[in-house]
């Protein structure tokens, strides 16, 4: 099977966690188009780098761990060694005249929509060829009607399970509402379209949208000689219901004496960031600018025990409740269960039961499969 993947310029985690793992399946050829460095990033004089065409350097690792875009250091692309770099690094198709060579074209996210060239969008949207795949990974409750429309498969990172319209809820319609009603031209969508209900709530299109969520390729990371935290959290303040949580959770810990470690300063490298994680018996995941992180992949693979609210998106396999994971409705079931992992010891068993469902259900290969089983459903 043959797929051509229209890539985001950016690093975008739902678009590049499925090229990742589509690269890992025997008899699917991938091609990204445009070339986009990030996913053949290789080691180059001991440093992961990511280079053009042209074999000119793009991103190279700096010394906390993350690639970072050379000319431009307040630019970066994931965390370096995020990249397991099994995959091959095949040069992509230099045209796509021929779109009916592919058997499926992905057009990967919203951002594709706004990075790649018109030009190409056209060619996909008046081609023979209308296998088309839609990725939208945006951190919103809505759905896009003109890909919907045009997609035999539309994928969504954080398909809701109901429409509760909590603190988190809110100030994500509220953010996405004024995003485009009051600066549409920074964002590249002209006002006609909002006017003319190019996006729709989830809800009213609800068994037409299928869900993958984030995940992270599985890769070395340096762990700590033993757990010296007892609860920790990393992460900025994105979120109001995320303030709110972390006061809540400075008071606890200091109530109940515990070692704790926790950064919203935006400032910890990637190298320190998963050593801390490694070295807490239970880390914390906290929604942020979406339901659907990084973090929320992150803690079972470095080996702690997650610590998550329950989230109101689908999550096909997802981690079960003080078995290989730490899941609650509210701030007092969340200060029951941690003192009660802490204090029996459980979180080591739930660490380890965490890192192997992930293993088992959330990686790259995995996200991938799951995309090929909607296919054929």
């Amino acid at each position: 099977m043959k797929f051509l993947f229209i890539t985001s310029g950016s690093p975008n985690g739902l678009d590049d966690s499925i090229y990742n793992g589509l690269k890992k399946i025997k008899n699917i050829s991938v091609y990204d188009y445009p070339y986009k460095p990030l996913n053949h990033a290789r080691y180059d004089n001991g440093k992961i780098s990511a280079f053009d065409l042209n074999n000119k350097k793009i991103y190279e690792e700096d010394k906390d761990g993350k690639l970072k875009l050379l000319g431009n250091p307040e630019i970066y692309g994931y965390n370096a060694p995020h990249w397991d770099f099994t995959i091959d690094s095949k040069k992509p198709v230099e045209a796509i005249n021929d779109l009916d060579s592919f058997d499926w074209v992905i057009l990967g996210s919203t951002a594709s929509i706004e990075t790649a060239n018109k030009n190409i969008i056209k060619k996909i949207t008046e081609s023979k060829n209308d296998n088309l795949i839609f990725l939208d990974s945006d951190d919103n409750p809505f759905i896009l009607l003109s890909y919907l429309k045009k997609s035999k498969l539309y994928i969504k990172r954080e398909k809701l399970v109901k429409q509760k319209f909590s603190t988190s809820m809110r100030f994500l319609y509220w953010k996405f509402m004024k995003k485009f009603y009051f600066n549409p031209p920074k964002y590249k969508i002209p006002v006609k379209n909002i006017l003319f209900r190019t996006y729709a709530p989830q809800f009213l299109l609800d068994e037409l949208i299928k869900p993958i969520n984030l995940t992270i390729p599985d890769h070395k990371f340096k762990k700590a000689e033993h757990k010296i935290f007892d609860i920790s959290f990393i992460g900025s303040i994105t979120n109001p219901s995320r303030k709110s949580f972390v006061e809540k959770l400075q008071l606890f810990v200091k109530k109940n004496g515990l070692k704790a470690f926790i950064s919203t300063s935006g400032k910890i490298g990637w190298n320190e960031y998963s050593k801390i994680i490694n070295a807490s018996k239970i880390s914390l995941s906290l929604p942020g600018s979406g339901y659907d992180t990084f973090r929320y992949w992150e803690i079972p693979y470095y080996e702690s025990a997650l610590a998550s609210p329950q989230l109101p998106i689908q999550i096909n396999n997802n981690f079960e409740d003080m078995h290989s994971a730490i899941l609650f409705k509210n701030f007092k079931e969340f200060e029951e269960k941690t003192l009660t992992t802490l204090k029996t010891g459980s979180w080591d068993e739930i660490s380890k039961n965490g890192k192997r469902h992930f293993l088992k259900y959330h990686t790259t290969k995995n996200r991938a499969e799951t995309l090929l089983k909607y296919l054929y459903e």
